[in-house]
């Protein structure tokens, strides 16, 4: 029965301020949806590759050349040194090769689709990779020369279904066409970064410049490994020389190098700070925003306060309605700021070339810290505000014992006139105003 008495209270104090509901609301909503989507944002980048279980073991060989001395490493690689290279070393598992071609266009069935980048892979390719599989066989497309696999977005586009398994295409290089069988189509998992849309097989890997991954085996230590490999002579393009490697991540943040594989993926660090930063200024303006007009309606509450103080409200009860309030008005802005999120995240992706879905936004990796972030943000304000009130209190209690102390006790003695030179002399110099 309190908590509806409170429930009450709390809705007709928003019906009676309807205009300071409705910004509060647009500012938090506001707030909460940009902070939300840029906390996702970095959470999803500094993460990434974070679905493939085998991140932690797959490193990627580069190495400098003498041409590139300034500009950094480069991550080609010969071919067919590849199995000689990681010969010595037992803990490595496996190895991937990957060269890109591009094609001018392709052509199914009379139709004309633009100029695409298609990936050539060794078989090993999903022991590194585990793209989902939607329909068919991907070792065919890793194995037979005529087979392709295509991802869905590319299987939507080219045939307008997934269920297009056997279908031909034809690949265009210039005077050269390759005709090829889909033979399966996948798709990629969260946090992927490497995207292939077109992946097939070649016969030419060794005779080719590739990029290469290693994967080492299960409860290798990785960083003996990386010592002890960077420090070995090893066949290089220009002759002996010495490899680098970098993990996943590492390569991801690695703007510098020059990649032979553009499908692979590269994000500057830096934008990832500017992102964080900017996510906290928004939630600092929003909140701003949102405590200085909740201080403004506070002044106009203290009298209502004061009142429930003497019907015999509690202390507890006082600071009750003040968290139902604020927490009341987070939860609300939190809902729509969900509403919102899904509606402009497309926008948000496209100016910020981002990969973000909404399951990932909702996912164990995001979402805890959502609602940790809203919890504090109601528990901040709370307090907030009751400090506010109990300092206004504070000045009242002041304001009457500094009167008390000038003004004659006895009733009939008092003078109007004296009171208000009294009021006026208290206020002008202590800034303590009584409310009428």
């Amino acid at each position: 029965m309190e908590n509806l008495v409170l429930l009450k209270l709390i809705f007709r104090n928003w019906w009676r301020n309807k205009l300071f509901t409705v910004i509060s609301l647009v500012s938090l909503v506001v707030g909460i949806s940009c902070t939300n989507l840029l906390i996702s944002f970095v959470i999803h980048e500094y993460t990434i590759e974070g679905e493939n279980p085998k991140k932690d073991r797959i490193l990627r060989l580069t190495q400098q050349l003498p041409s590139m001395q300034s500009t950094g490493q480069v991550s080609f690689v010969y071919g067919g040194s590849v199995a000689g290279t990681i010969a010595p070393f037992p803990e490595i598992e496996s190895y991937l090769r990957l060269t890109e071609k591009e094609a001018t266009h392709i052509e199914i069935e009379n139709q004309r689709f633009p100029q695409q980048v298609i990936v050539e892979a060794d078989s090993s390719f999903c022991r590194f990779f585990p793209y989902q599989i939607l329909s068919g066989n991907m070792k065919e497309a890793l194995i037979k020369p005529d087979c392709i696999a295509l991802s869905e977005e590319k299987a939507m586009q080219y045939f307008g279904k997934i269920d297009c398994i056997g279908r031909e295409l034809s690949l265009v290089y210039g005077d050269k066409v390759d005709m090829k069988r889909v033979s399966a189509v996948y798709q990629f998992y969260a946090q992927s970064a490497l995207r292939i849309d077109l992946l097939g097989n070649s016969q030419n890997l060794q005779e080719e410049g590739t990029s290469c991954m290693i994967l080492l085996k299960e409860r290798t230590d990785v960083s003996a490994f990386r010592e002890r490999f960077e420090s070995t002579e090893l066949p290089t393009v220009t002759g002996p020389g010495y490899y680098k490697l970098q993990t996943l991540q590492e390569s991801y943040f690695d703007t510098k190098l020059a990649d032979s594989v553009k499908t692979f993926s590269h994000r500057q660090i830096a934008l990832l700070s500017i992102g964080l930063l900017s996510a906290f200024l928004v939630l600092f303006i929003a909140c701003f925003n949102y405590v200085n007009l909740s201080f403004s309606r506070l002044l106009k509450q203290v009298n209502m306060i004061h009142v429930e103080t003497l019907m015999g409200a509690s202390h507890s009860y006082i600071c009750r309605q003040l968290f139902i309030d604020t927490f009341l008005t987070v939860f609300i802005a939190f809902i729509l700021s969900i509403l919102v999120m899904g509606d402009i995240l497309s926008l948000f992706n496209y100016f910020f070339d981002a990969r973000l879905t909404f399951g990932f936004i909702l996912s164990w990796k995001v979402f805890p810290f959502i609602l940790l972030f809203v919890f504090l943000l109601n528990l901040i304000h709370t307090n907030l505000i009751f400090l506010e009130l109990s300092f206004q209190v504070f000045k009242q209690i002041c304001f009457y014992k500094i009167l008390a102390y000038f003004v004659p006790v006895r009733a009939d003695s008092v003078n109007h006139s004296t009171i208000t030179t009294v009021v006026a002399v208290i206020s002008f110099f202590t800034g303590l105003t009584i409310d009428n």
